[in-house]
């Protein structure tokens, strides 16, 4: 998806990635961006992965991953 428009190309933004349940929501600079229902039997573990276009650049500083229930923090720029 896009980045709010307060959201400069090349800034640096805090993006927040919490899962709750069966409920994935994602927050640049704390509004809200999306929010979805993960499918019955998704896997509770496994990686975290980070993905922009072809050519684009994601740059990443301060990631914390906290216990279930709580937020993956990290600042993250894209080129």
């Amino acid at each position: 998806g896009k980045l709010p428009p307060t959201v400069k190309p090349g800034e640096w933004y805090r993006l927040e990635v919490v899962a709750a349940g069966d409920t994935l929501r994602t927050l640049v600079n704390g509004q809200p961006m999306a929010e979805c229902k993960l499918p019955a039997g998704f896997a509770a573990q496994g990686s975290i992965d980070l993905d922009c276009p072809a050519g684009g650049l994601i740059q990443v500083r301060n990631l914390e991953v906290r216990e279930a229930g709580q937020a993956v923090l990290g600042h993250a720029a894209l080129g």
